[in-house]
């Protein structure tokens, strides 16, 4: 047992020079502090990709090219790299360490910062980062728009793909907006809560493994689907809204109807007609509590 004690020892202090090592290696640096530009023409495609940073998209009235700055503090081993092809549009990170050396560099806290133009129409904007946040600062309307992280949250204002698809995923942190509005919306967190002030599309879905679903739906929407593992559900219907809605859990409560009076059940599932009844809300979960309000 002592034999085995001493040899994880040595194997932690073994791991630590090496992190040590090639955080101080003395190989590629770059600045701290970087821009690069492009220029642009209507229906052009944007992809940003950080690996360990946060990510923030804005739109500046006054702009005529697209600008990224990136930042951090420290030694600095990544470079901001601007690709363009017609008119797609690639924003990206480029390490001086190869291969999973990079992950080993604890010396930055990297933010990329994009700034669009307002004049100019963006066709589709996928962004996406490891270990960071994204934030999109602005009201964004594009025919796809495809946010995801891994460790970090997203935050949003206004996304609208009228006849188009905004999806956003993230693993552990929270998806928090204000509108998304889209043919199609999907929203997917595994141990964050995903939480969109209002929703409008002809086919929404939510889902979470660990995670809180809330959010209010606009009337005229579509098909909806709700679900979570252990999570609760709260989403508030507009009154106006026509669909047959459907609510299954194991071990939840079940509250369908008006917040305050009506519609509280005790059993497993549980169903309820607003207006004409033609969309379909399906809310799912197993050891949560569901309530669908109107």
């Amino acid at each position: 047992m002592l034999r085995d004690s001493k040899g994880l020892k040595i194997t932690l202090l073994v791991i630590v020079l090496v992190v040590m090592f090639v955080n101080f290696l003395p190989g590629d640096t770059y600045s701290a502090k970087q821009e690069v530009t492009a220029s642009v023409q209507d229906g052009y495609d944007l992809a940003i990709k950080a690996v360990a940073g946060d990510v923030s998209v804005t739109i500046d009235p006054a702009a005529t090219r697209i600008s990224a700055s990136y930042s951090g503090s420290g030694r600095t081993r990544s470079k901001l790299v601007l690709e363009q092809s017609g008119s797609k549009v690639t924003i990206s990170e480029k390490y001086s360490e190869k291969g999973f050396l990079r992950f080993f560099d604890f010396s930055s806290t990297p933010r990329m910062m994009v700034v669009i133009p307002q004049d100019t129409a963006l066709k589709s904007l996928t962004a996406s980062t490891v270990s960071g946040d994204i934030d999109i600062e602005t009201n964004l309307i594009a025919d796809m728009i495809k946010l995801s992280s891994t460790s970090g949250g997203v935050d949003f204002l206004n996304l609208e793909a009228p006849d188009g698809t905004v999806q956003i995923s993230s693993v552990s942190g929270n998806v928090d907006g204000y509108l998304v509005a889209a043919d199609k919306v999907k929203i997917s967190t595994t141990s964050g809560n995903a939480e969109v002030y209002r929703m409008e599309g002809k086919n929404i879905e939510l889902t979470s493994v660990s995670g809180n679903i809330n959010g209010e739906a606009a009337p005229g929407n579509g098909d909806m689907k709700l679900s979570t593992v252990s999570g609760e559900i709260d989403v508030i219907l507009d009154t106006a809204t026509n669909a047959t809605v459907t609510a299954k859990t194991l071990s939840g409560s079940l509250h369908l109807g008006n917040r305050d009076t009506d519609g509280q059940w005790d059993k497993e599932s549980a169903s309820a007609v607003i207006g004409d009844g033609t969309g379909a809300v399906e809310a799912k979960t197993t050891s949560g509590p569901i309530t669908i309000s109107w």
